[in-house]
């Protein structure tokens, strides 16, 4: 397949996310719901920052690149926005947690980034 269905199939991924999350947000009360609905929520939000994330910095990279590499562009793509959608998605979880504070969302960062780091090594 080439960049282009994986780029068609991320922007409607991303509609599909979006669409699934307003759904949510319309039609489930947050102060009456159970932890599947509140679950669902977060997994749609970061399915929506994941594929929005990479379309984005897909781009940015092919505009400010002089290289013409766009699979590796959008994998590269892929993985930071996946990490930056489950970094912005976490600190939402501990805010509805009520545990959040800079130790917890500190030590949630240096993870993310030790984890990402020793899937770059591999």
């Amino acid at each position: 397949m080439g960049v282009k269905a994986y780029l068609y199939g991320l922007f409607f991924l991303s509609l599909a996310f979006l669409t699934t999350l307003g759904l949510i947000i319309l039609t489930v009360n947050p102060y009456d719901t159970t932890v599947v609905n509140i679950i669902l929520f977060f997994l749609s939000l970061l399915g929506f920052l994941t594929a929005t994330l990479a379309l984005f910095c897909f781009y940015l990279r092919v505009h400010f690149s002089r290289k013409i590499e766009t699979k590796k562009f959008l994998q590269s793509a892929l993985s930071f926005a996946f990490f930056i959608a489950c970094f912005l998605v976490g600190i939402l979880v501990f805010l509805a947690l009520n545990i959040a504070n800079l130790w917890t969302i500190g030590l949630y960062f240096a993870i993310l980034v030790l984890i990402g780091l020793i899937l770059k090594a591999r």
